[in-house]
This record gives C-alpha cells, sequence and structure tokens, in this order.
C-alpha cells in the first residue's frame, strides 16, 4: 500500500509539471507504455521518479509550462491595449484534409484592412477594405487559376467603425464574449490563468471551452454542432497585448485546429494597400450604397431600435425597392452582440389599398446591431399608378423585440425605372 500512495503523490506531482505533452512526445511515450512489460514495486517507483526527473528537465529547458496561479482580467487587459494600438499583423495557420493553409492580416486604425488567404503556398484570395473611402475588394481564384474573379463594393458601415475598430479587427473583444452571448457555445467554461516556463518566461492565458451549438465559422475553421472546442489566448503580462491564438477540437483527446500570431502596432507596407488582379479577372463593380447610404427619407424608432430610409425606388413590374438601416438605439437594454443576419420584415400597403409581398430575398451588410439593408416588396398588380406607400417594419424580428414595430407613413413613391440592380453594376474584364 506504501508504495501506491507514493505513486499517487508522484503522479499529482508530475501532471501539475507537465500539462499537455507535445503530440509526437505523447505519441512516443504511448506506444513504450503499449510495449511495457510488468515491474516490480521498487522498479515502478524508479521508473516513476526518472519521469519525475526528466518533467523537472524539460520544465527547466523551457519546453513545458509551469502553472502559477490566477491571471484574472487578462483578457479585459488585452482588449485595453487592443483600443490603444494603431496597427496589428495577424499569422494564422491551419491544416486540413485538402492541403495547409495560411491567413494573413494587416489592420490598421484609420479603417484600412487587408486579408489574404493561401493554400500549400499559393494565393487563394484577397479581401482589401479602405476603411476611410468604404471600399471593399475582393479577389478569389482557384487551385488551378482557371477561373478568378473579383468583386469591388461600397461598403456603408465603414464609416461606423472607426470607433471601435482595433477590438474588433484584433478579433479580441468579440472573440470570448460574442461566443457566450450568441449562444455558439452550449454551458462555456472561462479560466484566467499564469504560466511561466525558464524558457519563454511568464505569460498570462485566457481560455474558453465549450460545445458548439448550430454551426460556426471561427478563424476560418468550420465547426459543426456538438463539437468540442477550446481557445486558448496567450496575453503579455507587461504589455497586455495578445500574442497568441490556438483553437483546440475534442477527438479522442485535443487536437490543434489552427494557431495565430499577432504583432502589435507593426509599420505597414505602403503596397498593402492596392492589389491588382491577375489577367483572366472578372472583377464586379457593386455601387449601390454609393450615394444612397447619405440620403435619409424617413426615420423611427420602436422600444430598442432606429430605423432609417435612405431610399425607394419602384421598378417597371411595379415591384418597391427598400434601402433600410437598422442600428439599437442608446436607450436600449438589449446587447449589442445580436445576430445581425436577421432580416428585417416588411408589410406594405400603398394609397390605391393594394398589398405587397416581401419576398425572401435580401441584400445585407451588416456589423452585430448595425445593418444595412436592400429588400424587395413585390406588387400584386402592375395595374394602376400608386402615388404613396405606407410601410410596417419589423427592425428586429426575433428574440426580445420580435413584436416591435416601426410605421412610416406617405411615402411618395418615385417613378418606374429600369432594373436598380443592373444599373448599380459595372463589369471588367481583366
Amino acid at each position: 500500500m506504501k508504495h501506491e500512495i507514493a505513486d499517487e503523490k508522484l503522479t499529482g506531482i508530475l501532471d501539475k509539471l507537465t500539462g499537455a505533452l507535445p503530440a509526437q512526445v505523447e505519441e512516443r511515450v504511448m506506444r513504450e507504455m503499449a510495449n511495457a512489460k510488468p515491474v516490480r514495486a521498487r522498479s515502478r517507483r524508479r521508473l516513476i521518479a526518472i519521469a519525475v526527473g526528466a518533467a523537472v528537465v524539460l520544465f527547466a529547458l523551457g519546453f513545458v509550462p509551469f502553472p502559477m496561479g490566477k491571471a484574472t482580467g487578462a483578457l479585459e487587459r488585452a482588449m485595453a491595449a487592443a483600443v490603444q494600438a494603431t496597427t496589428v499583423h495577424i499569422i494564422g495557420m491551419e491544416s486540413k484534409e485538402k492541403g495547409d493553409f495560411r491567413l494573413e492580416k494587416w489592420l490598421s486604425e484609420d479603417g484600412f484592412a487587408r486579408e489574404e488567404r493561401w493554400q500549400d503556398g499559393k494565393l487563394t484570395s484577397v479581401e482589401l477594405d479602405s476603411g476611410g473611402i468604404s471600399r471593399h475588394f475582393s479577389y478569389v481564384g482557384d487551385a488551378n487559376d482557371s477561373h478568378p474573379y473579383a468583386t469591388e463594393n461600397f461598403d456603408p458601415i465603414g464609416r461606423h467603425k472607426m470607433g471601435a475598430l482595433m477590438p474588433r479587427k484584433s478579433y479580441i473583444a468579440t472573440l470570448f464574449q460574442s461566443m457566450q452571448l450568441l449562444d455558439m457555445f452550449s454551458a462555456p467554461k472561462t479560466n484566467e490563468s499564469k504560466e511561466v516556463t525558464l524558457w519563454g518566461g511568464s505569460i498570462d492565458v485566457a481560455e474558453i471551452e465549450g460545445t458548439i451549438r448550430g454551426e460556426a465559422s471561427i478563424g476560418g475553421v468550420e465547426y459543426h454542432d456538438g463539437d468540442m472546442l477550446k481557445i486558448r489566448a496567450e496575453i503579455d503580462p507587461n504589455t497586455g497585448c495578445m500574442v497568441s491564438m490556438t483553437h483546440y477540437l475534442y477527438q479522442g483527446n485535443w487536437e490543434q485546429t489552427y494557431k495565430a500570431r499577432y504583432d502589435w502596432d507593426v509599420t505597414l507596407p505602403a503596397n498593402l494597400r492596392e492589389f491588382n488582379p491577375p489577367s483572366g479577372t472578372k472583377l464586379v463593380r457593386n455601387t449601390w450604397w454609393q450615394g444612397r447610404a447619405d440620403k435619409v427619407i424617413a426615420t423611427a424608432k420602436s422600444q430598442d431600435w432606429e430605423v432609417t430610409l435612405h431610399a425607394i425606388e419602384v421598378n417597371q413590374q411595379g415591384d418597391i425597392i427598400l434601402s433600410l438601416q437598422r442600428n439599437l438605439t442608446p436607450e436600449s437594454g438589449l446587447s449589442k452582440w445580436v445576430n445581425g443576419a436577421i432580416p428585417m420584415r416588411v408589410e406594405a400597403t400603398d394609397d390605391e389599398e393594394q398589398k405587397y409581398t416581401q419576398l425572401n430575398r435580401y441584400r445585407c451588410d451588416n456589423y452585430f446591431d448595425l445593418g444595412y439593408w436592400v429588400t424587395t416588396l413585390k406588387c400584386g398588380s402592375s395595374v394602376g399608378n400608386p402615388k404613396t406607400v405606407t410601410l410596417t417594419i419589423y427592425p428586429y424580428p426575433n428574440g426580445m423585440s420580435e413584436n416591435q414595430f416601426v410605421v412610416l407613413r406617405g411615402i411618395a413613391l418615385p417613378s418606374r425605372q429600369k432594373d436598380p440592380f443592373k444599373t448599380s453594376q459595372e463589369v471588367i474584364q481583366y
């Protein structure tokens, strides 16, 4: 019995020292354990003592992190540091059956953002957001570059993001908070702790662990309902800046799915702000919100939401196209981390008592509680010549505000015109 008690104590010490072994080390250890023969108690104690000694050596060399208690407020400090930062450069890596993927982002407080995705060393996509001029450019190529294409859109939300740009784009402020508030995790567990290695020094660690509810894409990795996920953020205790983020998916054991490194306040190369698509690329330029976003026809408020009608158009069939904006009012008690993809619902009746049916297709530019929406109301009959329309708008027909609505009465209907969607697009072949 004595040697069993000693084994338990030594094993407890070993567990605290080692943490999770690297995958290749764990595999080798398990293989050797499977091939091991029974040994006497004295030999077992000797082996455990050797293992403890090995763990101490690994710790001394800096390969094994040693827990050093709590790091309360580490994530909050990381968010505060992100607010103060002027730029950030992020490099992320993930491996899939289809190959190795690399994600690289450059972000600046002036609203500039560039994201590149690489597969097996080949550039497959570029996202370029110019912020202040609200220009969003996207290039997508395939493995053989046979059908590369690009889109360029006027982004109406860019101007609203400037106040909290770096926390949003650093992927810190929303990462842990929105996971819980949007119910992406079922019963999430969070932990903040300190770790130290003699080689790497001290580091603060913030972790969240739970089961994915529904479908989720985090850091470019797709997760599915029931997946057990752990996200680990390492934070420099001196600067408060997050230096790395790692995702682990549980598949019998925790397997790394994604890892990113963060460098703050770096100088961004000037050539990052432009991208010339390769020959053969077809560019579709969409200017829908250019000009419309600055117009205001009417506004109204519900208990939690403010709705703005920016533009109203009528096509040749008599269908009404609305350009709308919604955002939470300053007085709202709802969390701003709402699901921005929930569409607005619109009911319409014109001055000839004709009702319109909202089509189940939308154009949407959204960022959580702020959204710009384009929706079409199908005309029941092309006969007649209505002059005005009354709109009943449910800004967020879901959750606590699903019954809230605003009414815009007597909105003037313009003359019918050709399809406004087609006239707002330009196609360029490189």
